[in-house]
């Protein structure tokens, strides 16, 4: 929903106009974002009693709510 073609890798606005499911159009942009850093946090939660053998899961964890595309 906010990205470029560029960016996203793909046509932006392909899935809103196949009526595809997805996070943003059933949850709302905010709510998407809401339930992505309350996924991110559950996962590092997850994973903290793991110590230094979960950090590069927190990582992944990172990757996925921060990447652009």
């Amino acid at each position: 929903m906010t990205g470029t073609t560029d960016s996203i890798g793909k046509v932006a606005g392909a899935d809103a106009a196949l009526d595809k499911p997805t996070y943003t159009s059933l949850l709302g942009l905010d709510g998407a974002r809401r339930a992505a850093a309350e996924q991110h946090q559950r996962a590092l939660t997850a994973v903290a009693p793991l110590g230094a053998s979960g950090q590069e899961l927190a990582k992944l964890a990172d990757f996925v709510v921060g990447r652009a595309s």
